[in-house]
């Protein structure tokens, strides 16, 4: 049975989204390296927590893998698609002629967000790259990583602007350690304007943090009105 206080807790998720986004520009517009390492880090825990949150009590009787509930309970093994498990769940339990299908496309789109994108790693020991999607950062962080400054001083691939580096998250993977750089302001050569060439003068991590946190809220938002369109099945009597 899906949650009778669902829009409550997907209000609440939002806001406190919206909160840590509103928080880390304060913070990034003041520089002091230690508040931006705790807000990063409270950022990307408000929005796995959510995850987590929106599996726990949206759908607190869907049936675990393991031991406890999780947001990644909801996909196959290779996180690549919803497990038939939960289509099937989302069909037998939601009413409504397009409220199940609407809650598959939402959460196809937040699965690319946590497992699709990656974001590169480097090892110093192994001198390799290897790539990480936000799930791992999250469940990174709640555990075993730490936040530091970047050392990067400006990084360039095929174009003449580069990125300076803002923070950085060490990453264990295995046995060995990984350093995922997040970049901050945009860096010219002497003369140059990142202006000119389409590059916004803000920093980097922000514009991502901004739009990270706006589709988890998009997200919930549309969970919030799908939901409003559902009313629970009756259960047949026997």
């Amino acid at each position: 049975m899906i949650s009778t206080n669902s829009t409550y807790i997907l209000e609440k998720l939002s806001k406190e989204i919206s909160y840590r986004v509103q928080r880390c520009e304060e913070v990034w517009n003041e520089g002091e390296p230690l508040k931006k390492f705790t807000e990063f880090k409270a950022f990307i825990f408000s929005i796995g927590n959510a995850m987590d949150l929106v599996r726990v009590h949206l759908f607190k009787d869907f049936p675990p893998k393991g031991r406890y509930k999780y947001f990644k309970d909801l996909f196959d093994r290779d996180k690549k698609n919803l497990s038939e498990e939960f289509e099937k769940y989302l069909k037998e339990k939601i009413t409504g002629q397009k409220v199940p299908s609407g809650i598959i496309k939402a959460f196809n789109r937040i699965r690319s967000i946590f497992f699709d994108e990656k974001y590169k790693g480097f090892c110093r020991k192994k001198l390799e790259e290897k790539d990480f999607h936000l799930w791992k950062i999250y469940n990174s962080l709640k555990h075993t990583s730490v936040v530091e400054k970047s050392h990067i001083i400006a990084s360039f691939t095929n174009d003449i602007i580069g990125t300076s580096g803002d923070i950085m998250i060490e990453i264990f993977f295995g046995k060995n350690l990984y350093e995922l750089h997040f970049p901050g302001k945009p860096v010219a050569p002497e003369g140059v304007k990142p202006e000119d060439f389409g590059y916004s003068s803000e920093n980097q991590t922000l514009i991502w943090i901004r739009s990270l946190g706006q589709k988890i809220i998009e997200f919930l938002e549309s969970l919030k009105e799908l939901l409003k369109l559902h009313s629970t099945k009756p259960h047949s009597s026997t």
